[in-house]
């Protein structure tokens, strides 16, 4: 199950009026996990077009799988 991209703003949104930066993941989401991919495309797309979000975005770098284990 993915998140919907609305939803994410919706429930971030909020708690983002008196920050400075957002950390999320990239949009390999770490793991792949589908909710991480849809944080991250929720935020980079919201961000891109400046939606609610006056925060710095600061995007994790997935690390290639070999590399992790």
């Amino acid at each position: 199950l993915k998140w919907p991209g609305a939803s994410v703003i919706q429930a971030v949104a909020p708690h983002c009026t008196d920050v400075d930066w957002l950390i999320t993941f990239d949009l390999g989401g770490v793991s792949g996990h589908a909710n991480h991919c849809a944080l991250a495309e929720a935020l980079l797309a919201s961000h891109a077009v400046n939606q609610k979000l006056p925060a710095t975005l600061l995007v994790l770098e997935t690390t290639p799988t070999l590399l992790k284990y």
